[in-house]
């Protein structure tokens, strides 16, 4: 089937579910007269459309005449001879793979007051028209934000601002200190609330984009407007809704709509409402209320908790990551609990509760590890009652990784041509190594010519008959998730050699009349002729060989280093031999320049950068680019070059330059010692009497 006919039947982005461009309208009709309903439904792939009555399905006779044309989506619903017994609630469900609609009328004849009953009020309390469609109490989110999202004409007539409002129109000035335009992106999402009746709920969404996009609030499809009921704010990218006072009334869904020039986005959560019971046991004013005119219907709007998709039992290793997903239906909003092994599970670094507005919900475990291990349980409980599932969860324990290590090696071998070969290694390693061979770099299969066996860690190369080409560098590698290890040898190959022949002898015979001189020759002529320049020799083979794209076995690590220092820089590319393969660095994004203090090595696979007298412009990210012409690889690394101090202050003996300090506070005591001994003396000497000298 081509593009076009998967679109026209509903695959591709064209797709949409059913909704009602005509809806029916509720009319009374004349007894013995003839009642007929038209609308029209749209949807793709088509939808298919059936009736039912008092939730009896309802099919076409002569009494009820049911028509739909595909093609149009056009629906006529035509009751013959109406009369009592005609009365009452027909309900039309339009459905496709992405969706539901539905639309329901009801008929009252002539003369008759319309009963109130439970199933008519509800429906009047619950049916809204807006801009051509239904929303009835069978919301479907999904569908009104796919509408939302794809169907510019919907979302442009329900956020539809009169001229007073203060985002009248979409905001196209884009503001640099927001950066480049973007559309608007949900970086936290509203979350569902569960409060107690008379409690303000409040809805956050964490959002950016550029222009500052205008954002709209709906209620179970219906645009809130600012009042004293709703206040709405944004500041700081942070978009919120509070909902005062709040009532039974106030449960539903709030979606909040982000629209700019570049795009939009929307994002759903979920309010429940519960009434709050006073010391003499009666419900709030409001519930009583509403409870006293529905008593004779309240087991019609509560239903059981009802899972519709549960998970399964599995196996998952150690360290892994895991998800539980389930989907749970009924009424009142079911509150969900995850338990392992019969221990609630709580919001933590490694287990995460997740719900959504649709009744999904999931336990995500970041990291198994043995404790969890066991039974996991959800339960799901509203006041109708609960219900729950199990799934086991088998924890396999991680294995300790071990690198590779050859227990068994192969040596040099020499053979005539002709003769087998046979090159055996074993490596061990945990988990068990993959091993490869290779012939002069290059990369070996198996061939009826060289037979490859590899059983678990052990492998054997087997030649059946030599020959002069099969000479050269015999590897085998082993390599796992822990490492890589190697083994090499070298084969030769002698070719038979034949017998040597005997040298022949030259017999000149004896010369008969004297050998005059030759006279000096004349001028020599030389005739030359075109000759075309011979193409350069190419090795058989080597012309038509596909090497694989580059990749690196041992990548590059980094490295810290002090000023003045040295850094070493390695790695291991394959495949070995190919000579279109271009090895390049890069530092910080720019080509290294070449310099005397560093000095880069390629040689049979092996990549090295040397650098000496490092400074600390050297500090940066290395990027080792190889290049060949199958394919390109990067490894990158990055180097910090610390400063070195000027004066080295620390001591490599600290009870050394204690001592010296102890000497020096000793020495400069006996000092001190020496002064004052000299000043007394030197007191001593003067005469006590000026006339005694």
């Amino acid at each position: 089937m081509t593009q076009e006919q998967l679109q026209q039947i509903g695959f591709g982005p064209n797709a949409q579910p059913p909704v009602f461009e005509k809806v029916f309208s509720n009319a009374r009709f004349a007894q013995g007269g003839v009642a007929t309903f038209e609308g029209r439904v749209t949807g793709k792939p088509k939808p298919t459309v059936t009736w039912t009555r008092n939730g009896a399905p309802l099919l076409s006779s002569q009494k009820h005449k049911l028509t739909y044309n595909e093609s149009t989506g056009d629906i006529t619903f035509q009751i013959n001879q109406i009369g009592p017994g005609d009365e009452g609630e027909y309900v039309c469900n339009a459905k496709n793979q992405y969706g539901t609609a539905i639309c329901s009328v009801y008929i009252s004849p002539e003369g008759m007051q319309i009963p109130q009953r439970q199933g008519f009020s509800q429906l009047e309390q619950s049916t809204l028209y807006s801009n051509g469609t239904v929303i009835t109490e069978d919301f479907k989110i999904d569908t009104f934000e796919y509408r939302l999202l794809r169907e510019v004409s919907f979302r442009e007539s329900i956020t539809k601002r009169s001229t007073y409002e203060k985002d009248y129109q979409i905001s196209t000035t884009v503001e640099r200190s927001l950066g480049p335009p973007a559309p608007p992106q949900i970086s936290q999402k509203p979350r569902n609330s569960k409060l107690l009746e008379g409690s303000d709920a409040v809805f956050t969404s964490k959002l950016s984009a550029n222009p500052r996009p205008r954002l709209t609030w709906f209620k179970n499809g219906q645009r809130i407007t600012e009042s004293q009921k709703y206040e709405t704010t944004f500041s700081n990218n942070q978009a919120s809704l509070r909902v005062k006072q709040t009532t039974s009334d106030d449960s539903g869904h709030y979606t909040l709509l982000a629209e700019n020039p570049q795009g939009c986005v929307v994002s759903t959560a979920y309010l429940a409402i519960e009434p709050v019971t006073t010391q003499e046991g009666l419900v709030h004013e409001s519930t009583f209320r509403q409870q006293q005119t529905e008593v004779d219907t309240e087991s019609s709007k509560t239903l059981a908790p009802n899972f519709v998709r549960v998970c399964g039992d599995r196996d998952i290793t150690e360290g892994k990551m895991t998800r539980f997903d389930c989907r749970v239906t009924g009424r009142p909003y079911p509150e969900v609990t995850w338990y392992i092994n019969g221990r609630q599970v709580t919001d933590d670094h490694n287990h995460k509760i997740l719900v959504n507005e649709s009744g999904n919900h999931a336990l995500m475990i970041t990291t198994v590890s043995r404790n969890d291990s066991g039974v996991v349980t959800c339960v799901a409980r509203n006041k109708t009652g609960e219900t729950s599932f199990q799934c086991n969860l088998n924890v396999i324990e991680k294995e300790q990784v071990v690198a590779p290590k050859f227990v068994e090696r192969f040596t040099t071998v020499n053979v005539a041509e002709g003769e087998p070969v046979n090159l055996h290694a074993r490596a061990v390693g945990t988990p068990i190594p993959r091993i490869t061979w290779q012939k002069d770099g290059v990369q070996l299969v198996s061939s009826p010519d060289v037979r490859i066996a590899i059983d678990g860690g052990a492998s054997t190369l087997d030649i059946p008959r030599a020959k002069a080409s099969d000479a050269g560098w015999y590897q085998c590698t082993a390599q796992n998730v822990a490492g890589s290890t190697a083994t090499r040898a070298r084969l030769f190959v002698q070719t038979p050699q034949g017998p040597t022949p005997e040298p022949r002898r030259l017999h000149l015979p004896r010369p008969t009349k004297v050998i005059e001189p030759e006279p000096e020759p004349g001028p020599e002529v030389i005739y030359l002729r075109h000759v075309e320049r011979a193409r350069p020799y190419v090795p058989p083979g080597e012309e038509d060989r596909v090497y694989p794209p580059p990749q690196f076995i041992i990548p590059l690590r980094d490295a810290v280093q002090f000023e003045g220092g040295k850094v070493h820089f390695e790695a291991r590319i394959e495949p070995v031999g190919d000579p279109s393969m271009v090895v390049e660095w890069f530092l910080n994004g720019k080509p290294m320049a070449a310099s005397s203090r560093a000095t880069s090595v390629f040689r049979f696979g092996f990549i090295a950068l040397d650098l000496i007298s490092l400074v600390v412009n050297d500090t940066g990210e290395y990027v080792c680019r190889v290049t060949s012409a199958t394919g390109c690889v990067e490894s990158r690394a990055i180097l910090t070059v610390k400063v070195r101090e000027s004066i080295e202050q620390s001591s490599q003996h600290p009870e050394s330059l204690q001592y010296i300090q102890n000497l020096e506070d000793y020495s400069k005591y006996q000092r001190t010692d020496s002064i004052e001994e000299k000043t007394t003396q030197k007191t001593s000497l003067h005469p006590s009497t000026p006339g005694s000298w």
